[in-house]
């Protein structure tokens, strides 16, 4: 091995120490409520019906029945991985290299993602992945950023719809903008793999009788959305005179969030059929409000006021709360990985908890200071290179696509928005470094 070699891989290791570091502080991996079913799927390789395998059985293979301490560190070197690639690309030396995992490792919430037992990580992977692919030269290092975004993919039902969008609009761009940092031909063996990762999820669930679909239950999510902006109150007041659905009997039991209309028993999904019995009907309910321009008008108009609302919520913290007796990561640590199960229930989380407002003030004026620095750069540069402005557009613009889909097709929740939102901060940090280093050389 090389010496420079060596210098990679243990700048790709500080990277991971500083990405795992709150699990370590916390004496666990974090867990949220969905921990438990991803466990669980991986566990018994069962499909759920409300999510992929993939998460599941990643936890499965790589905690090697030991320890969720593995996957969790796999997590913070795949994460290091990809950005010292990013900056080796944009041809920024070792130095700035350890200083900009350093920033992004303490004054960022890109951590506090990447230790958790959870696939949300990996959506901020998946721009990474196939930002870094069409930098790369080195086939090898394709084929591994080819893998890392495939399972990005596949890990969680709102990251291939964010491929497909993200994708598409490169390749658009790619058209319309001559540029040496989106390559056509790159973006199209994207969306190829996106293609790959559909069929791949859909014949899961055909091959065990679910039908030829990535998602099983997207009509439950669709009709929870409609339920929670009200349009499905709305369509149903005005044609349960000519459409008998069974939902019409319950049209005035329709509000509240969508996750309130998915999981509480008694909502009138469990009384309409449930999951899959209420599929056809709740179908034919969506493609009516998705293909009658007064509906589709009033679908829009919702969409982008929840986006809105979900771009405002940064924080960390949803969802990391104490999980004790009882509760589904409790259960299914304590099932399938018991000799960890001591240091589980011991953990920060479940016995003291965590100041969460002061760290989300730490995080917001630490990345403001961030993107207020990159802003100075800029101003005294007087000029940023054109593929530096894409690259920094392309993180806003993941971002902003994946609140559209998040909060569009399923929720809007603050978890959801936060994993990747560090993005912004992160790349206006590496272009500054970029920036600092072009002026340095001039002088």
């Amino acid at each position: 091995m090389s010496n420079q070699a060596i210098k990679n891989l243990l700048l790709t290791i500080v990277g991971a120490a500083l990405f795992t570091l709150p699990a370590f502080y916390n004496g666990y991996p974090f867990v949220t409520s969905d921990t438990g079913a991803y466990i669980d799927s991986g566990f018994r390789f069962c499909l759920p019906r409300d999510r992929p395998v993939f998460y599941g059985i990643f936890l499965r293979l790589f905690s090697f029945n030991f320890s969720f301490w593995i996957p969790i560190i796999i997590q913070g070197l795949l994460l290091s991985f990809l950005l010292l690639q990013l900056c080796k690309n944009l041809l920024l030396g070792g130095g700035y290299q350890l200083i900009i995992l350093l920033v992004i490792g303490v004054f960022t919430s890109a951590g506090w993602f990447s230790c958790q037992i959870m696939p949300d990580i990996f959506t901020s992977l998946l721009f990474l992945a196939a930002i870094n692919y069409h930098f790369e030269k080195s086939f090898s290092r394709k084929v591994v950023l080819l893998c890392i975004t495939a399972l990005s993919i596949l890990v969680h039902n709102s990251n291939l719809a964010i491929a497909i969008v993200f994708f598409l609009l490169l390749g658009g761009t790619s058209v319309f903008v001559k540029t040496s940092f989106i390559n056509p031909g790159r973006t199209i063996h994207l969306l190829l793999l996106v293609i790959f990762c559909w069929i791949t999820q859909s014949t899961l669930n055909w091959v065990n009788g679910y039908g030829f679909t990535p998602n099983r239950s997207t009509h439950v999510f669709l009709m929870g959305k409609l339920v929670e902006n009200g349009i499905a109150k709305k369509y149903l007041e005005e044609n349960c005179t000519t459409n008998h659905y069974q939902l019409c009997n319950y049209k005035d039991q329709l509000y509240g969030h969508a996750w309130d209309f998915v999981w509480s028993p008694e909502s009138p999904l469990y009384k309409t059929g449930g999951w899959d019995s209420s599929k056809t009907e709740y179908e034919k309910i969506i493609y009516a409000t998705l293909t009658t321009p007064k509906y589709l008008v009033l679908n829009v108009k919702e969409s982008i006021r929840a986006t809105r609302q979900q771009l405002v919520l940064c924080g960390i913290g949803d969802g990391l709360w104490s999980y004790l007796e009882d509760s589904s990561p409790y259960n299914n640590i304590c099932g399938h990985l018991h000799r960890e199960f001591p240091r589980y229930v011991k953990s920060k989380q479940n016995i003291v908890g965590y100041p969460f407002d002061l760290l989300n003030r730490y995080y917001l004026y630490s990345c403001l200071t961030i993107v207020l620095l990159f802003l100075c750069s800029w101003i005294i540069s007087r000029t940023i290179e054109g593929d530096l402005l894409l690259l920094l557009l392309a993180s806003v613009i993941f971002v902003l696509i994946n609140a559209f889909v998040t909060a569009s097709l399923a929720n809007v929740l603050t978890r959801l928005n936060a994993r990747d939102i560090f993005l912004i901060p992160a790349t206006c940090f590496i272009v500054s470094c970029f920036v600092s280093k072009k002026s340095y050389a001039v002088r």
